[in-house]
């Protein structure tokens, strides 16, 4: 695992990582709604959604809508994506369209992704899923996290 200390998380965490920017159809939310299943089954996950738009604040609300606690959703503005993607266990690509530089990343350091299957990502070597589908997300990441 990596140490998450960085990005001032507790040292026993698994981070799920996001990022890009916040605006409508952004795929932010599909990250929001796969955590809220993962985190019953996994209590050391953390979701780290890097960026900043519009939709933030919305974004927020929704998590905190579904119960997802401030010290378990993470939303940075501060931190630059492709160095935060060091400190993720799981890298997950959920926008629509683009988000190519922040997969490549998360690749070219090891990471497991997970992505949505668009025309920008068919030449990702990570799992890909049709959009728009958080329990398919969820659950190719609960895999993921038992056997990288």
């Amino acid at each position: 695992m990596t140490n998450p200390s960085r990005l001032g998380l507790p040292a026993d965490s698994q981070i799920l990582m996001c990022a890009g920017e916040f605006v409508p159809g952004d795929g932010m939310k599909l990250a929001i709604w796969a955590f809220d299943i993962l985190k019953y089954v996994a209590p050391q996950l953390q979701l780290v959604l890097v960026g900043d738009g519009p939709e933030r604040e919305r974004m927020m609300q929704f998590a905190r809508s579904l119960g997802s606690d401030d010290w378990r959703v993470h939303f940075l503005i501060d931190v630059h994506p492709l160095s935060a993607v060091e400190q993720a266990d799981v890298v997950w690509g959920t926008h629509p369209r683009g988000g190519l530089p922040f997969l490549n990343a998360a690749l070219h350091l090891g990471k497991p992704t997970v992505a949505l299957r668009t025309p920008d990502t068919e030449s990702i070597p990570g799992l890909l899923l049709a959009p728009a589908d958080p329990v398919a997300l969820a659950t190719l990441t609960r895999k993921l996290l038992g056997n990288p």
